[in-house]
Parts: C-alpha cells; structure tokens; sequence
C-alpha cells in the first residue's frame, strides 16, 4: 500500500511540473507539415531509389555507425563513419535502398512515427527521429533498430545522423 501511494505521488508530481517548466508535448502545425512533407519526400526517393533526390535530405557531414557495412571507418575509434555528400553518393545511399520500405509487413520496416529525440536549452524541441527495423526480432535475438535524427535547418527539416540499437 506504501508503495502504491508513493507511485501515485511520484506521478502525480512529475506530471505537474511539465506545465511549470514550459515543457510540451504538442508539435506545431508548420512542425508537423514540414515532418509530413520530409517523411513523404524521403519515402519517395526510397521508393524511386533517387539517390540525388536522396541526398538532398541530409545535412553533410553526419556520423553513421550502420553505414560500416558499405564503407571503412573512418574515425579514430573505428567505430563509424563520417559521412561527406561524396562518399554518400559513392557508396553509402545503397544502405537506404537495402532496407526495403514494406507497407504493411509483419514488422513494419519503417515506421510511420516520428517522435521528437531532444530538447534544447530554450525547451523547444530541437531534435526528431523515427526507427527501422535493421534486423527483426527472433527466439534467439532482440534484433536490431536503427534510428534517422532530422533537425531544421533553414526551414526545412534534414537528416544529420543515424544510429543503431543495441
């Protein structure tokens, strides 16, 4: 019983102080326009396999742990790759292209979520993602998520880094 109001109080604090702090969960409607319009654009060059139309998504260099499978390393940990416009168009766009876009799979490669990732120190949200699936779940595996981090730049949101879990 101790703990059931303990829980309580913890929940209901914490959800009090988001008001307090300026925190919000909701996403203007030019946010949510321009999120629209970069998730329809990237599908298509997807889609189309446009790895120019492709290109233009992102904000060069960005940093790619997944792209390892396309390129060598080259950061001084071995542990990613950063990625320049040229050594995209080179090599790298092949990634996106492998992962195939499946409409209403049993996993849903791509998901239709975009949720935001970060926020800065004005409390506005400075970061978005959505997830893929890299390899799916199994019996002997959790599988594997990637994850594609947009920002807005200049008006326009762009995609500036990738990661991978776990």
């Amino acid at each position: 019983m101790r703990w059931c109001l303990i829980l309580t109080l913890l929940f209901t604090t914490t959800a009090d102080l988001y008001p307090q702090i300026g925190f919000s969960t909701k996403i203007s409607k030019a946010d949510s326009t321009s999120l629209n319009s970069f998730w329809n654009s990237f599908r298509n060059a997807v889609q189309q396999k446009d790895k120019q139309k492709l290109a233009s998504l992102f904000k060069f260099p960005y940093y790619c742990h997944q792209c390892l499978a396309y390129v060598q390393a080259n950061d001084r940990y071995n542990a990613t790759v950063k990625v320049s416009k040229q050594l995209f168009l080179d090599s790298v766009y092949k990634l996106f292209f492998d992962i195939p876009i499946l409409n209403g799979s049993a996993y849903g490669i791509w998901s239709d979520t975009i949720y935001f990732h970060k926020i800065d120190e004005n409390k506005i949200k400075s970061e978005w993602a959505f997830s893929y699936i890299i390899t799916a779940p199994s019996k002997e595996y959790e599988g594997t998520q990637g994850f594609i981090y947009l920002r807005k730049r200049k008006g326009k949101f762009v995609i500036d880094g990738l990661n991978t879990v776990p």
